[in-house]
């Protein structure tokens, strides 16, 4: 628990560009783009989405997860 709250704290002064990309399916993680969005700095503005996979998103959506994460590369210095 003390290294969640210590990742947490370190998250909220995260100002590089930071993107979030779950599972629209996902059980487990489910909404927690939402709070990870509001508290980290380099989310804002940043085109999170959901995508239509489960917990295991990166074999549900393999390609387009990788779209999204070269298109954040692209874009940002």
């Amino acid at each position: 628990m003390a290294a969640n709250n210590a990742a947490w704290a370190g998250l909220a002064g995260y100002e590089r560009p930071f993107l979030t990309l779950f599972g629209r399916k996902d059980p487990i993680l489910g909404k927690g783009d939402v709070p990870l969005q509001a508290h980290v700095p380099g989310a804002a503005g940043r085109p999170h989405a959901r995508l239509d996979g489960s917990h295991f998103v990166q074999e549900d959506c393999g390609p387009e997860l990788a779209r999204r994460i070269v298109d954040l590369v692209r874009t940002t210095s």
